[in-house]
């Protein structure tokens, strides 16, 4: 006889939104990868990124905040891609430019 009543229904899945939110760890051990890409923009004197928010580039964001690097945000691919090239060669401080791998990303090449 089964015993139906006592089973337990399994935890509900996580939304991919509910997965970003969630407080990541805080141990000192553990860096993310977007945490070493914002180090190594910093290391090169990065002080701002362009970038159109997505989901896969949201750790890098964290990492920025963290490292004190100034997220600037467009609406466009190519509108981040010019304007991270446009100031360039009158000051010659180092930028960039951040896009989730997506068919628009080809706009930032």
């Amino acid at each position: 006889m089964q015993d139906t009543a006592t089973r337990t229904a399994p935890p509900p899945a996580t939304t991919t939104a509910e997965d970003t939110l969630r407080q990541k760890t805080r141990d000192p051990n553990v860096i993310s990868g977007g945490h070493l890409v914002a180090k190594a923009l910093r290391n090169e004197g990065v002080d701002t990124i362009f970038t159109l928010c997505g989901g896969h580039i949201i750790d890098i964001y964290d990492g920025c905040v963290d490292e004190g690097i100034r997220i600037i945000h467009v609406r466009h691919e190519q509108v981040a891609a010019h304007a991270c090239v446009a100031p360039c060669p009158p000051i010659r401080e180092p930028r960039a430019c951040v896009a989730a791998p997506t068919d628009p990303y080809l706009g930032c090449v």
